[in-house]
């Protein structure tokens, strides 16, 4: 099971490499610390708010990204303190090492494989969204190689 401090999560042997995705809602005043794998990237963003991270006390706000890069195996400690009321998207893993293409929403290794998922996504192919309370099995289904 993937688990954040005392929290326990989903099943992690879904995922291939392991990732640490959070969504924190801070009030004013309020502190919190992350505690990632010190080999795992991260990326906090903030979707609303303001809030001071690390040491230093750097100022983040809304709509802004905060990025750590990878560091010796261990246990790394992000401390984010909100100056108003913030709601943070957190993500971390260890990098891949691979290629990196954007496109849209996805993060693929190649544009063609940015290609392929909207043609895949548009194709019904990723499930229903989750507030579509109509069953497919879209998702099940496999794209011809």
């Amino acid at each position: 099971m993937g688990q954040v401090g005392a929290v326990t999560g989903t099943d992690a042997r879904q995922f291939t490499v392991p990732i640490t995705l959070l969504d924190v809602e801070l009030q004013a005043g309020a502190a919190f610390t992350h505690e990632v794998p010190g080999d795992h990237a991260a990326a906090l963003y903030v979707a609303r708010g303001r809030v001071r991270i690390g040491p230093e006390g750097r100022h983040v706000t809304s709509r802004q990204t905060a990025w750590f890069a990878a560091g010796d195996p261990g246990t790394a400690q992000i401390t984010i303190e909100a100056d108003e009321p913030t709601f943070i998207i957190a993500y971390s893993g260890r990098p891949v090492r691979e290629p990196v293409a954007f496109g849209g929403p996805f993060l693929m290794s190649t544009e063609a494989e940015n290609r392929q998922a909207m043609a895949d996504f548009h194709a019904g192919l990723f499930g229903p969204l989750p507030t579509d309370p109509t069953p497919t099995d879209a998702a099940t289904r496999q794209r011809p190689r």
